[in-house]
């Protein structure tokens, strides 16, 4: 709920559903465009082509030195500011 919560506040969309039986959920997100401050955890394998700058790792749910950094980076990301072509 408190993710939900945080989602609202920010704008965003969030679903929380887990798949139905026999349904294969998706498991690819497609990157909106490219900007230099595009970052991401990665939590599986490593980013050895350097699409990514590198989030900082929770502490703990809803850490606030993550949550100030995703802030950072969407208002970075709807400014446009270092958007690449």
């Amino acid at each position: 709920a408190d993710l939900e919560a945080w989602a609202l506040e920010k704008g965003l969309a969030i679903s929380l559903a887990s798949p139905e039986p026999g349904e294969d959920p998706p498991t690819l997100l497609e990157n909106p465009g490219r900007f230099d401050g595009a970052s991401a955890l990665v939590v599986r394998g490593r980013d050895t082509h350097g699409h990514w700058n590198a989030e900082p790792e929770p502490r703990h749910d809803l850490d606030p030195v993550c949550l100030a950094a995703l802030d950072e980076v969407y208002a970075q990301y709807r400014s446009g500011r270092g958007k690449r072509a």
